[in-house]
Protein backbone atom coordinates (compact mmCIF):
# COMPACT_ATOMS: atom_id res chain seq x y z
CA UNK A 1 0.00 0.00 0.00
CA UNK A 2 1.11 3.24 -1.00
CA UNK A 3 -0.06 7.17 -0.76
CA UNK A 4 -1.93 8.09 -3.48
CA UNK A 5 -2.63 11.52 -2.83
CA UNK A 6 -1.24 14.11 -0.25
CA UNK A 7 -3.31 17.51 0.51
CA UNK A 8 -1.94 19.89 3.26
CA UNK A 9 -3.30 22.72 4.06
CA UNK A 10 -2.26 25.97 6.38
CA UNK A 11 0.57 23.18 7.88
CA UNK A 12 3.30 25.27 8.98
CA UNK A 13 4.53 27.45 6.09
CA UNK A 14 2.86 25.28 4.02
CA UNK A 15 -0.49 27.35 2.23
CA UNK A 16 -1.38 24.76 -0.03
CA UNK A 17 -0.09 21.56 -0.76
CA UNK A 18 -1.70 18.91 -3.18
CA UNK A 19 0.56 16.27 -5.05
CA UNK A 20 -0.77 13.37 -6.81
CA UNK A 21 2.25 10.61 -7.32
CA UNK A 22 3.21 8.66 -10.25
CA UNK A 23 1.62 5.35 -9.63
CA UNK A 24 4.63 4.13 -12.37
CA UNK A 25 7.26 5.86 -10.43
CA UNK A 26 8.51 4.44 -6.95
CA UNK A 27 10.41 7.49 -6.14
CA UNK A 28 8.61 11.19 -5.57
CA UNK A 29 10.59 14.05 -5.39
CA UNK A 30 10.16 17.69 -3.61
CA UNK A 31 12.58 20.30 -4.34
CA UNK A 32 12.29 23.80 -4.00
CA UNK A 33 14.14 26.80 -1.72
CA UNK A 34 14.77 26.55 2.01
CA UNK A 35 11.71 26.95 3.65
CA UNK A 36 9.69 26.61 0.92
CA UNK A 37 7.42 23.84 2.49
CA UNK A 38 9.67 20.94 1.42
CA UNK A 39 10.16 19.35 4.78
CA UNK A 40 6.95 20.16 6.06
CA UNK A 41 5.49 18.02 3.17
CA UNK A 42 7.05 15.26 4.99
CA UNK A 43 6.32 16.16 8.52
CA UNK A 44 2.32 16.48 7.31
CA UNK A 45 3.16 12.76 6.13
CA UNK A 46 4.57 11.71 9.16
CA UNK A 47 2.41 13.48 11.43
CA UNK A 48 -1.16 11.83 9.19
CA UNK A 49 0.45 8.41 9.75
CA UNK A 50 2.25 8.81 13.49
CA UNK A 51 0.51 11.11 15.37
CA UNK A 52 0.25 14.61 16.59
CA UNK A 53 3.86 14.28 18.43
CA UNK A 54 5.08 14.77 14.88
CA UNK A 55 3.71 18.12 13.86
CA UNK A 56 5.76 21.40 14.10
CA UNK A 57 6.05 23.21 17.19
CA UNK A 58 3.56 26.15 15.79
CA UNK A 59 1.57 23.53 13.50
CA UNK A 60 -0.79 26.18 11.70
CA UNK A 61 0.08 28.64 9.49
CA UNK A 62 -0.22 32.07 10.77
CA UNK A 63 -3.29 33.50 10.36
CA UNK A 64 -4.72 30.56 9.32
CA UNK A 65 -7.52 29.06 11.76
CA UNK A 66 -6.42 25.50 11.78
CA UNK A 67 -4.38 23.15 9.91
CA UNK A 68 -5.38 19.52 8.01
CA UNK A 69 -2.93 16.43 6.22
CA UNK A 70 -5.12 13.96 4.13
CA UNK A 71 -3.81 10.93 2.70
CA UNK A 72 -5.52 8.72 0.59
CA UNK A 73 -3.51 5.41 0.85
CA UNK A 74 -4.22 2.33 -1.78
CA UNK A 75 -2.53 0.43 -4.55
CA UNK A 76 -2.89 -0.57 -8.07
CA UNK A 77 -6.20 -1.89 -7.87
CA UNK A 78 -7.00 1.92 -6.45
CA UNK A 79 -7.59 3.46 -3.07
CA UNK A 80 -8.53 1.66 -0.01
CA UNK A 81 -8.85 4.28 2.95
CA UNK A 82 -8.84 8.39 3.77
CA UNK A 83 -6.60 9.63 6.57
CA UNK A 84 -7.69 13.24 8.18
CA UNK A 85 -5.68 14.80 10.10
CA UNK A 86 -6.84 17.97 11.94
CA UNK A 87 -4.97 20.76 13.74
CA UNK A 88 -6.89 23.74 16.09
CA UNK A 89 -6.18 26.14 18.59
CA UNK A 90 -8.13 23.34 20.59
CA UNK A 91 -5.89 20.08 19.70
CA UNK A 92 -5.16 17.41 17.24
CA UNK A 93 -7.93 15.11 15.61
CA UNK A 94 -7.92 12.36 13.54
CA UNK A 95 -10.27 10.37 11.11
CA UNK A 96 -9.66 7.09 8.99
CA UNK A 97 -12.56 6.27 6.57
CA UNK A 98 -12.25 3.05 4.23
CA UNK A 99 -13.04 2.94 0.70
CA UNK A 100 -16.17 3.27 0.90
CA UNK A 101 -16.31 6.18 3.34
CA UNK A 102 -17.22 3.79 6.91
CA UNK A 103 -15.22 5.59 9.45
CA UNK A 104 -12.51 3.16 11.20
CA UNK A 105 -12.56 2.66 14.53
CA UNK A 106 -9.31 3.57 16.41
CA UNK A 107 -8.06 5.24 13.55
CA UNK A 108 -4.30 6.14 15.58
CA UNK A 109 -4.17 2.19 16.63
CA UNK A 110 -4.96 0.98 12.57
CA UNK A 111 -2.50 3.19 11.49
CA UNK A 112 0.19 2.06 14.01
CA UNK A 113 -0.64 -1.78 12.28
CA UNK A 114 -0.08 -0.65 8.86
CA UNK A 115 3.60 1.27 9.39
CA UNK A 116 4.25 -0.99 12.69
CA UNK A 117 7.73 1.16 13.09
CA UNK A 118 9.05 4.76 12.81
CA UNK A 119 11.29 3.41 10.48
CA UNK A 120 9.18 3.44 7.59
CA UNK A 121 8.78 7.59 8.24
CA UNK A 122 12.52 8.59 8.04
CA UNK A 123 15.10 5.92 7.50
CA UNK A 124 18.04 8.61 7.24
CA UNK A 125 17.12 9.41 11.31
CA UNK A 126 17.63 6.10 12.11
CA UNK A 127 21.42 6.28 10.19
CA UNK A 128 22.16 9.16 12.47
CA UNK A 129 21.07 7.69 15.75
CA UNK A 130 24.12 5.93 17.95
CA UNK A 131 24.89 2.47 16.86
CA UNK A 132 23.70 0.68 19.85
CA UNK A 133 20.42 2.12 19.20
CA UNK A 134 20.57 1.52 15.60
CA UNK A 135 21.09 -2.80 16.41
CA UNK A 136 18.12 -2.36 18.60
CA UNK A 137 15.67 -0.77 15.97
CA UNK A 138 16.77 -3.19 13.57
CA UNK A 139 16.07 -6.18 15.36
CA UNK A 140 12.55 -4.04 16.65
CA UNK A 141 11.76 -3.90 12.90
CA UNK A 142 11.82 -7.64 12.34
CA UNK A 143 10.18 -8.49 15.73
CA UNK A 144 12.95 -9.18 17.64
CA UNK A 145 12.90 -8.05 21.33
CA UNK A 146 17.10 -6.97 22.18
CA UNK A 147 16.11 -5.99 25.46
CA UNK A 148 16.28 -9.10 28.08
CA UNK A 149 19.89 -9.81 25.87
CA UNK A 150 20.92 -6.19 26.18
CA UNK A 151 20.09 -6.41 29.92
CA UNK A 152 21.99 -9.42 30.36
CA UNK A 153 25.13 -8.58 28.12
CA UNK A 154 24.93 -5.09 30.70
CA UNK A 155 24.84 -7.49 33.46
CA UNK A 156 27.45 -9.70 32.81
CA UNK A 157 29.60 -6.92 31.44
CA UNK A 158 28.95 -4.59 34.25
CA UNK A 159 30.33 -8.05 36.11
CA UNK A 160 33.75 -8.65 34.57
CA UNK A 161 34.46 -4.92 34.61
CA UNK A 162 34.17 -5.37 38.28
CA UNK A 163 36.22 -8.70 38.30
CA UNK A 164 38.79 -7.19 36.53
CA UNK A 165 38.80 -4.28 38.62
CA UNK A 166 39.67 -6.63 41.73
CA UNK A 167 42.13 -8.70 39.57
CA UNK A 168 44.35 -5.65 38.81
CA UNK A 169 44.13 -4.21 42.38
CA UNK A 170 45.13 -7.78 43.52
CA UNK A 171 47.86 -8.13 40.80
CA UNK A 172 48.95 -4.58 42.13
CA UNK A 173 49.36 -5.73 45.51
CA UNK A 174 51.10 -9.01 44.24
CA UNK A 175 53.59 -6.84 42.93
CA UNK A 176 54.79 -4.55 45.43
CA UNK A 177 54.60 -7.95 47.86
CA UNK A 178 58.49 -9.25 47.49
CA UNK A 179 58.86 -13.02 47.88
CA UNK A 180 59.72 -14.36 51.10
CA UNK A 181 62.94 -16.64 50.25
CA UNK A 182 63.42 -19.87 52.30
CA UNK A 183 60.08 -19.92 54.10
CA UNK A 184 57.13 -22.32 52.16
CA UNK A 185 53.91 -21.35 52.49
CA UNK A 186 52.71 -24.04 54.43
CA UNK A 187 55.34 -23.56 57.58
CA UNK A 188 54.20 -22.95 61.08
CA UNK A 189 55.35 -20.02 63.23
CA UNK A 190 57.11 -21.23 66.29
CA UNK A 191 55.83 -20.41 69.94
CA UNK A 192 57.88 -17.51 71.67
CA UNK A 193 55.45 -17.97 74.30
CA UNK A 194 56.93 -21.65 75.03
CA UNK A 195 60.60 -20.28 74.29
CA UNK A 196 59.67 -17.23 77.32
CA UNK A 197 58.42 -20.41 79.79
CA UNK A 198 61.69 -21.67 78.85
CA UNK A 199 63.73 -18.19 79.64
CA UNK A 200 61.66 -17.74 82.82
CA UNK A 201 62.51 -21.51 84.19
CA UNK A 202 66.40 -21.03 83.68
CA UNK A 203 66.06 -17.34 85.06
CA UNK A 204 64.32 -18.56 88.18
CA UNK A 205 66.94 -21.52 88.44
CA UNK A 206 69.96 -18.62 88.37
CA UNK A 207 68.37 -16.70 90.70
CA UNK A 208 68.15 -20.16 93.10
CA UNK A 209 71.61 -20.41 92.89
CA UNK A 210 72.06 -16.69 93.77
CA UNK A 211 70.04 -17.14 96.94
CA UNK A 212 72.09 -20.08 97.36
CA UNK A 213 75.05 -18.15 97.17
CA UNK A 214 73.78 -15.51 99.73
CA UNK A 215 73.01 -18.33 102.18
CA UNK A 216 76.37 -19.45 102.05
CA UNK A 217 78.24 -15.85 102.24
CA UNK A 218 76.02 -15.49 105.12
CA UNK A 219 77.31 -18.40 106.87
CA UNK A 220 80.77 -16.95 106.37
CA UNK A 221 79.87 -14.06 108.04
CA UNK A 222 78.27 -16.03 110.76
CA UNK A 223 81.97 -17.65 111.35
CA UNK A 224 83.71 -14.79 111.30
CA UNK A 225 81.22 -13.37 113.89
CA UNK A 226 82.03 -16.25 116.07
CA UNK A 227 85.51 -16.45 115.05
CA UNK A 228 86.04 -13.27 116.46
CA UNK A 229 83.36 -13.42 119.14
CA UNK A 230 85.77 -16.57 120.54
CA UNK A 231 88.84 -14.77 120.50
CA UNK A 232 87.21 -11.73 122.68
CA UNK A 233 86.54 -14.32 125.19
CA UNK A 234 90.30 -15.55 124.91
CA UNK A 235 91.87 -12.33 125.52
CA UNK A 236 89.08 -11.48 128.35
CA UNK A 237 90.17 -15.35 129.73
CA UNK A 238 94.16 -13.87 129.91
CA UNK A 239 93.12 -10.53 130.64
CA UNK A 240 90.84 -11.64 133.85
CA UNK A 241 91.97 -14.34 135.09
CA UNK A 242 90.01 -13.75 138.18
CA UNK A 243 86.30 -14.68 135.95
CA UNK A 244 88.02 -17.60 134.51
CA UNK A 245 86.01 -20.06 135.96
CA UNK A 246 82.97 -18.28 135.84
CA UNK A 247 83.58 -17.69 131.71
CA UNK A 248 84.90 -21.13 131.27
CA UNK A 249 81.69 -22.36 130.66
CA UNK A 250 81.07 -19.80 128.33
CA UNK A 251 84.14 -20.03 126.18
CA UNK A 252 83.41 -23.81 126.09
CA UNK A 253 80.09 -22.94 123.92
CA UNK A 254 81.56 -20.29 121.93
CA UNK A 255 83.76 -22.75 120.88
CA UNK A 256 81.56 -24.99 120.39
CA UNK A 257 79.02 -22.96 118.54
CA UNK A 258 82.04 -21.60 116.47
CA UNK A 259 82.98 -25.13 115.86
CA UNK A 260 79.35 -26.20 113.97
CA UNK A 261 79.41 -22.71 112.40
CA UNK A 262 82.78 -24.04 110.97
CA UNK A 263 81.44 -27.29 109.70
CA UNK A 264 78.31 -25.43 108.36
CA UNK A 265 80.55 -23.00 106.48
CA UNK A 266 82.94 -25.32 105.08
CA UNK A 267 79.32 -27.47 104.10
CA UNK A 268 77.89 -24.80 102.37
CA UNK A 269 81.06 -23.93 100.37
CA UNK A 270 81.28 -27.47 99.37
CA UNK A 271 77.67 -27.37 97.98
CA UNK A 272 77.92 -23.97 96.31
CA UNK A 273 81.46 -25.01 94.78
CA UNK A 274 79.66 -27.76 92.49
CA UNK A 275 76.70 -25.31 91.31
CA UNK A 276 76.94 -24.24 87.30
CA UNK A 277 74.86 -21.25 85.94
CA UNK A 278 73.15 -22.07 82.73
CA UNK A 279 74.01 -20.46 80.03
CA UNK A 280 70.98 -17.72 78.37
CA UNK A 281 73.19 -17.49 74.93
CA UNK A 282 71.31 -19.82 73.18
CA UNK A 283 67.53 -19.73 74.12
CA UNK A 284 68.06 -15.20 73.70
CA UNK A 285 69.51 -16.00 70.23
CA UNK A 286 66.61 -18.14 69.20
CA UNK A 287 64.27 -15.82 70.50
CA UNK A 288 65.56 -13.35 68.57
CA UNK A 289 65.65 -15.21 65.41
CA UNK A 290 61.76 -16.74 66.05
CA UNK A 291 60.11 -13.38 65.24
CA UNK A 292 61.83 -13.26 62.03
CA UNK A 293 60.98 -16.39 61.55
CA UNK A 294 57.43 -15.81 61.92
CA UNK A 295 57.19 -12.37 60.03
CA UNK A 296 58.69 -14.43 57.21
CA UNK A 297 56.03 -17.50 57.22
CA UNK A 298 53.03 -14.86 57.78
CA UNK A 299 54.06 -12.81 54.35
CA UNK A 300 54.43 -15.86 52.46
CA UNK A 301 51.38 -17.17 53.47
CA UNK A 302 50.09 -13.74 52.63
CA UNK A 303 51.39 -13.95 49.17
CA UNK A 304 50.19 -17.41 48.69
CA UNK A 305 46.79 -16.63 49.26
CA UNK A 306 47.08 -13.36 47.02
CA UNK A 307 48.31 -15.89 44.45
CA UNK A 308 45.09 -17.82 44.62
CA UNK A 309 43.05 -15.09 44.93
CA UNK A 310 44.06 -13.62 41.64
CA UNK A 311 44.24 -16.36 39.94
CA UNK A 312 40.41 -17.09 40.67
CA UNK A 313 39.52 -13.84 39.85
CA UNK A 314 41.29 -14.09 36.05
CA UNK A 315 39.30 -17.44 36.00
CA UNK A 316 36.27 -15.75 36.63
CA UNK A 317 37.41 -12.24 34.40
CA UNK A 318 37.82 -14.86 31.52
CA UNK A 319 34.44 -17.18 32.61
CA UNK A 320 32.67 -13.37 32.03
CA UNK A 321 34.45 -12.71 29.24
CA UNK A 322 33.05 -16.07 26.94
CA UNK A 323 29.40 -15.30 28.50
CA UNK A 324 29.82 -11.88 26.52
CA UNK A 325 31.00 -13.76 23.83
CA UNK A 326 28.49 -15.99 23.10
CA UNK A 327 25.72 -13.23 23.48
CA UNK A 328 27.29 -11.47 21.03
CA UNK A 329 27.49 -14.31 18.65
CA UNK A 330 23.55 -14.77 19.86
CA UNK A 331 22.70 -11.03 18.46
CA UNK A 332 24.64 -11.46 14.95
CA UNK A 333 22.54 -14.68 14.82
CA UNK A 334 19.52 -12.86 15.33
CA UNK A 335 20.44 -10.52 11.85
CA UNK A 336 20.35 -13.97 9.87
CA UNK A 337 16.68 -14.04 10.65
CA UNK A 338 15.55 -10.49 9.21
CA UNK A 339 15.46 -11.83 5.99
CA UNK A 340 16.57 -7.85 4.65
CA UNK A 341 18.33 -9.45 1.62
CA UNK A 342 21.58 -7.89 2.50
CA UNK A 343 24.49 -10.06 2.35
CA UNK A 344 26.98 -8.45 5.04
CA UNK A 345 25.09 -7.01 7.65
CA UNK A 346 25.88 -8.32 11.18
CA UNK A 347 25.49 -6.81 14.60
CA UNK A 348 28.99 -6.02 16.70
CA UNK A 349 29.03 -5.64 20.30
CA UNK A 350 28.70 -1.73 19.73
CA UNK A 351 25.96 -2.04 16.88
CA UNK A 352 24.97 -2.41 13.49
CA UNK A 353 28.19 -3.93 10.82
CA UNK A 354 28.54 -4.41 7.05
CA UNK A 355 30.75 -6.57 5.55
CA UNK A 356 32.51 -6.86 8.54
CA UNK A 357 33.51 -2.93 9.61
CA UNK A 358 30.92 -0.56 11.31
CA UNK A 359 27.95 0.95 9.33
CA UNK A 360 29.38 4.29 9.71
CA UNK A 361 32.11 3.24 7.57
CA UNK A 362 30.26 2.17 4.50
CA UNK A 363 29.47 4.29 1.36
CA UNK A 364 26.80 6.11 1.58
CA UNK A 365 25.18 4.27 -1.35
CA UNK A 366 25.29 1.34 1.18
CA UNK A 367 23.86 3.35 3.87
CA UNK A 368 20.81 4.53 2.05
CA UNK A 369 20.02 0.85 1.23
CA UNK A 370 20.72 -0.96 4.20
CA UNK A 371 18.25 1.81 5.86
CA UNK A 372 15.57 1.15 3.06
CA UNK A 373 16.12 -2.18 3.97
CA UNK A 374 15.68 -1.57 7.15
CA UNK A 375 12.46 0.75 6.71
CA UNK A 376 10.65 -1.75 4.64
CA UNK A 377 10.63 -4.09 7.43
CA UNK A 378 7.49 -1.76 8.63
CA UNK A 379 3.75 -3.06 7.70
CA UNK A 380 1.74 -3.11 4.92
CA UNK A 381 2.11 0.35 4.08
CA UNK A 382 4.81 0.73 2.30
CA UNK A 383 6.26 4.58 2.59
CA UNK A 384 9.78 5.93 3.03
CA UNK A 385 10.55 9.52 3.89
CA UNK A 386 14.16 10.81 3.24
CA UNK A 387 14.87 13.85 4.63
CA UNK A 388 18.41 14.28 3.22
CA UNK A 389 18.11 13.58 -0.11
CA UNK A 390 20.71 16.23 -0.62
CA UNK A 391 23.17 13.88 0.03
CA UNK A 392 22.23 11.57 -2.51
CA UNK A 393 24.36 11.73 -6.08
CA UNK A 394 22.58 10.44 -9.25
CA UNK A 395 23.89 7.21 -8.98
CA UNK A 396 22.55 7.28 -5.18
CA UNK A 397 19.09 8.65 -6.84
CA UNK A 398 19.24 5.52 -9.02
CA UNK A 399 20.20 2.99 -6.01
CA UNK A 400 16.90 4.44 -4.32
CA UNK A 401 14.34 4.02 -7.21
CA UNK A 402 15.77 0.48 -8.27
CA UNK A 403 15.51 -0.88 -4.61
CA UNK A 404 11.92 0.68 -4.19
CA UNK A 405 10.63 -0.64 -7.40
CA UNK A 406 12.33 -4.23 -6.63
CA UNK A 407 10.45 -4.06 -3.36
CA UNK A 408 7.10 -2.44 -3.76
CA UNK A 409 8.15 0.63 -1.75
CA UNK A 410 7.07 4.56 -2.49
CA UNK A 411 9.66 6.69 -1.84
CA UNK A 412 9.34 10.12 -0.63
CA UNK A 413 12.49 12.82 -0.94
CA UNK A 414 13.29 15.75 -0.09
CA UNK A 415 16.07 17.87 -1.97
CA UNK A 416 17.02 21.39 -2.71
CA UNK A 417 17.26 23.42 -5.62
CA UNK A 418 20.21 22.81 -8.11
CA UNK A 419 19.86 25.66 -10.29
CA UNK A 420 18.60 23.08 -13.26
CA UNK A 421 15.35 21.47 -14.06
CA UNK A 422 14.60 18.54 -11.37
CA UNK A 423 11.62 15.89 -11.79
CA UNK A 424 9.48 16.04 -9.33
CA UNK A 425 7.13 18.87 -7.65
CA UNK A 426 8.80 21.94 -6.89
CA UNK A 427 7.24 23.52 -3.63
CA UNK A 428 7.65 27.67 -3.23
CA UNK A 429 6.85 29.71 -0.97
CA UNK A 430 3.94 26.89 0.61
CA UNK A 431 2.41 25.71 -2.81
CA UNK A 432 3.05 23.22 -5.49
CA UNK A 433 4.42 25.11 -8.47
CA UNK A 434 2.55 24.36 -11.40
Amino acid sequence: MKILELRVRDLGVIEAVDVTPDPASPVVVLTGPNGAGKSTSLTAIEAALAGADALPKEPIRRGAKAAQVDLVLGDAAGPKFRVERKVTAKGAYLKVFDADGRPVASPQAFLDALTKTGLAYDPGSWLRKPPREQAAELLRAGGVDLAPLEARHKALFEERTGVNRDAKALAARLQAMAAVPGVAADSEEVSIGEMAKEMAALQAQREANAAERRKAAEAAAADARAAESAERARVEVVAMEAKLAAMRAKANEANRAAFEAETLASAEAARVAVLVDPDLGPVAEKMAGAEEHNRKVRAAKARSALVRELESKTAEAERLTGALADLDAQRRGLVGGLALGLDGLGLSETGVTFKGLPLEQASQAEQVRISLAVGLRSGELRVVLVRDGAHLDPAGMRLVAEYAAQHGAQVWIERPDTGAPQAGFRIVDGKVEE
